[in-house]
């Protein structure tokens, strides 16, 4: 909460320098604080129906997949418009893999691939199951014979070191790989 507000803080005099007509967002707090007080419309998009709204009057937009509920989110004069597809669908509608990264990180067509994306531990909406959940994903996997993990941590001291230590010997069978750059 206190980061947060901190952020807040931090935006509200580049806001008011730069006297935006809209801010738009992917689900910052700090934003929707400070557009709120300087009164400037607010856009945001969501893609977790869980998240909690904060308590700083109507959004002028919500954002969403289709496939994300949003109905107790949208509260007051706030208009949710819905989209198909993913999040992903909006900020890379193009994107086509590079053919070179299967050399680059050693995967064979026989293989199977899995990308994990480590649970968030930093934050704000993290829960510590997430870790439970992650190191089960990691075990199951790694029993199996045709899976090779690709593994984009979060952050390099606490999820590479953590991932390392938990797991060296599928490191070892070169079952798992974290690559050098995302």
């Amino acid at each position: 909460m206190f980061g947060t507000l901190y952020r807040a803080l931090q935006l509200l005099p580049i806001a008011a320098k730069a006297k935006p007509v809209l801010a738009l967002s992917h689900g910052s707090r700090a934003m929707v604080i400070a557009a709120r007080l300087l009164n400037i419309p607010t856009v945001v998009m969501m893609d977790y129906e869980f998240v909690q709204m904060i308590p700083f009057g109507p959004l002028a937009l919500i954002i969403a997949p289709e496939v994300v509920a949003m109905g107790g989110i949208a509260k007051g004069k706030t208009v949710v418009a819905k989209y198909p597809g993913i999040k992903e669908d909006v900020y890379v509608p193009f994107f086509r893999p590079d053919e070179a990264i299967k050399h680059q990180l050693k995967l064979a067509d026989d293989r199977i691939v899995v990308n994990i994306r480590p649970p968030a531990t930093v934050a704000h909406y993290h829960n510590p199951v997430s870790e439970v959940l992650c190191a089960e994903v990691m075990n199951t996997l790694g029993a199996l014979r045709n899976v090779k993990m690709v593994i984009l941590p979060r952050t390099e001291i606490n999820q590479t070191v953590w991932i390392r230590k938990n797991w060296p010997h599928l490191f070892a069978d070169q079952k798992v790989v974290i690559p050098d750059q995302v």
